[in-house]
């Protein structure tokens, strides 16, 4: 398996239905606008640690990626991405801890 590329969904006036799609071990990448934020369900027992990877330094001078944890049963919602710090090319790439019962959706206004 490898990494999966997330379609980003556009959020539009009379109104999105939102896909999640499963989280993959191998992690995963998206389009990143700056304006894009992710949805994380985690349907497992377990706490899961959603990793965005920086690519750059932060404004206060470090390089560190931006680590989020979703409680068993929970949904998140991450985001907004700055595009200097987090992207590569144009996609801004995800990993998680766990992914079983974890699905993912990107979403963009």
């Amino acid at each position: 398996m490898s990494k999966t590329t997330l379609t980003v969904q556009q959020i539009v006036p009379a109104g999105t239905e939102i896909t999640l799609a499963a989280a993959n071990a191998d992690g995963s990448n998206f389009i990143n606008n700056g304006r894009t934020f992710l949805i994380v369900k985690n349907d497992s027992g377990v706490s899961v640690d959603v990793t965005i990877l920086s690519r750059k330094q932060c404004d206060q001078g470090y390089t560190h990626n931006q680590v989020d944890t979703i409680p068993a049963g929970k949904t998140k919602y991450l985001g907004f991405f700055n595009t200097d710090r987090f992207n590569l090319s144009g996609y801004a790439d995800i990993t998680f801890s766990a992914v079983d019962n974890v699905s993912i959706a990107a979403v963009t206004t």
